[in-house]
């Protein structure tokens, strides 16, 4: 119940934050859409990740981040056997803030952002239904135009539980 709570208040203050910088004269709105896969033989994580909110200026994003994930839930038996559970999809709710730091007399940049929130798994199967969620991210923003660009990063995700943290290569566009 708190983490249901702790989303709904950070997706209300990314409304009223992007709410404001919209009334400003400069900046833009803008979307990011990232797919990614992160996780061993053991735990993958598939993740579908859409981001929407205001690019204030060259430097700076914020916006609200959601998707869909999916999740393996595997382990060891006591006789050192692998046992698959399946795949369980969730569903994340984040706060996203990305700076770019531009490439001289180009359009790409060079980014490091972070995201924080909570994800919440549909499984009833699944050992834990709701988990805190954050990531660090950075990579390169490959301009096709002042728009659009194609993402290629590292992203470090983190359930803050031993079973869903590790390194992921992610691929997506901005638009």
């Amino acid at each position: 119940m708190k983490s249901t709570k702790c989303i709904v208040t950070m997706a209300i203050l990314a409304l009223l934050l992007g709410g404001t910088a919209a009334a400003q004269p400069s900046g833009h709105f803008q979307g990011n859409f990232r797919a990614s896969h992160m996780g061993a033989y053991w735990m993958p994580h598939l993740t579908a990740d859409v981001s929407l909110g205001w690019r204030f200026n060259k430097w700076v994003y914020t916006g609200v981040a959601t998707g869909g994930h999916f999740l393996q839930y595997s382990y060891r038996d006591p006789y050192g056997e692998m046992v698959d559970e399946g795949w369980a999809p969730a569903i994340p709710l984040c706060l996203d803030a990305v700076g770019y730091l531009p490439l001289p007399r180009r359009m790409s940049a060079f980014y490091l952002g972070a995201e924080a929130g909570g994800m919440y798994v549909l499984s009833k199967d699944y050992p834990q239904r709701a988990y805190f969620l954050g990531a660090l991210k950075t990579g390169f923003d490959i301009a096709v135009s002042d728009r659009f660009g194609i993402t290629l990063g590292v992203l470090f995700l983190s359930t803050f539980k031993s079973d869903f943290n590790g390194l992921a290569i992610s691929t997506g566009f901005r638009f």
